[in-house]
């Protein structure tokens, strides 16, 4: 009785200063109105040991990400990997193909990622000397690219820009391209174009970047829909910046690909005439390119919020099993005994704002995945490891972390290890705030951190 009475006192303690730390963030001129939403669950009894509206509907932001790669991991397994299919449209005869080499890529939203050691063209380029092949007398192709997979409720300022790249059944290089401006000497002036890397010569692209103050950063926005090549770019870049790169999402993948691997293989010996034939030629499958594994990809989405591998791996594992993400992942963790059927689950990113979840929910997903040791390694450790290092610096490696903002939102979802030594799940999220306030969020979640890891039972 004595200590279950001490148990209760301490985290009476516990829930006061958490309490305390939130009437005090609350409190401040401004910022009565923000939503605080906490889930503290202990992953050894399941039980919520601590919340705070914890019920709450609200856009998880990139936490997202956390939903989308335990799913991943789950269905395909940590280890399975993405085949794109190389096909020859014609004959393979003494060293050349007679006809195209054909690419049919089914969703890996990796393929050509810089971040991987596995290179799609070695791996081309291998395929072709173990035919013996130094000539391909027709082209190079890319086979059913063109059923864009987003989200019709993303919006449309989104999907111009990196962050917004949609996948598709092909993908290259993330669907990345890079913009270099130099700002002008004086606020107001033109901002240059000086180099756009990867380029296609079909694009339209109409250039009305100003130059903004010193030091205020990448403030450009990049307009265009998926497919089309009139591209508008406003907003503005630094006072005197020179190469200062913006990144955009390349609206179609197709052609900026084959002329990056036929520039490959020109160098490395193997050349492509480009002569037209039938498209109905006997295609002769060759062989495949494989991802990286779906715990690698898993890492990078959570530890570096990549937006195009979550959506990628979401549309991949929806596509051949149900209308619609949401379907898919509501009905597959129904299976495993997780109720998803109160929120919205639009991508697998959670850029489209609409998207709702609780903190509650959160936990209760990382409770069911805390002996994935493949999914927890995909977690960054806060104050050191991606889109965390900046924050919880004094935790001292005890929590790891998925972060989520979205405008007005700031949220993150992980694992931690309180100074007592036991394990939990926690979920805090963070909504209705705006940019002037962005700062005193930061500093309270800080805080927050510090807290949460004072925990004792």
């Amino acid at each position: 009785m004595k200590l279950i009475c001490l148990i209760i006192l301490q985290l009476n303690l516990f829930s006061g200063e958490i309490n305390k730390a939130i009437r005090e963030f609350k409190g401040k001129a401004g910022q009565e109105g923000i939503n605080i939403s906490v889930s503290v669950r202990n992953l050894n009894s399941g039980a919520e040991v601590y919340t705070h509206f914890s019920e709450m509907n609200l856009p998880p932001a990139s936490t997202l990400k956390l939903l989308t790669t335990a799913t991943a991991i789950e269905y395909l397994s940590g280890k399975y990997q993405i085949e794109t299919m190389l096909y020859s449209n014609g004959r393979v005869n003494n060293g050349k193909i007679l006809g195209d080499l054909l690419l049919e890529g089914i969703g890996d939203p990796s393929f050509g990622s810089s971040r991987f050691k596995e290179n799609p063209f070695e791996q081309i380029l291998q395929t072709l000397k173990d035919y013996e092949v130094t000539v391909i007398e027709g082209g190079i192709k890319i086979l059913n690219n063109d059923n864009p997979k987003f989200p019709l409720e993303w919006l449309a300022a989104d999907i111009g820009n990196y962050y917004g790249a949609f996948s598709n059944n092909f993908n290259f290089n993330e669907n990345l391209y890079s913009v270099f401006f130099n700002g002008g000497t004086k606020e107001g002036d033109p901002a240059q174009i000086v180099n756009i890397y990867p380029h296609d010569k079909s694009w339209k692209i109409r250039n009305e970047v100003k130059t903004g103050s010193a030091g205020s950063g990448d403030k450009v926005n990049i307009l265009n829909l998926p497919f089309s090549n009139d591209i508008q770019m406003v907003g503005t870049v630094p006072l005197n910046s020179k190469n200062f790169r913006v990144k955009g999402a390349i609206p179609h993948v197709n052609q900026i690909f084959t002329d990056s691997l036929i520039h490959y293989l020109k160098k490395n010996g193997i050349t492509v005439n480009g002569k037209i034939f039938p498209d109905n030629l006997q295609n002769e499958e060759m062989g495949s390119v494989l991802s990286p594994t779906v715990q690698n990809m898993a890492k990078e989405t959570n530890y570096q919020s990549v937006n195009i591998f979550a959506d990628g791996l979401a549309n991949f594992m929806w596509v051949h099993e149900a209308d619609n993400y949401e379907d898919f992942v509501k009905i597959f963790w129904k299976e495993k005994g997780l109720d998803l059927s109160g929120h919205t689950l639009l991508d697998g990113s959670g850029l489209a704002p609409q998207n709702t979840f609780s903190s509650k929910t959160m936990t209760s997903l990382l409770y069911k995945m805390k002996n994935n040791s493949e999914f927890i390694s995909t977690i960054p450790m806060v104050g050191r490891d991606g889109t965390v290092s900046g924050i919880g610096k004094s935790t001292q490696g005890k929590i790891q972390a998925k972060s989520g903002s979205i405008g007005g939102t700031r949220n993150y979802s992980g694992y931690f290890t309180s100074l007592s030594g036991k394990k939990y799940a926690f979920s805090i999220f963070v909504n209705g705030f705006t940019k002037d306030q962005t700062k005193s969020v930061i500093t309270f979640i800080d805080g927050f951190f510090t807290k949460m890891l004072s925990i004792k039972e």
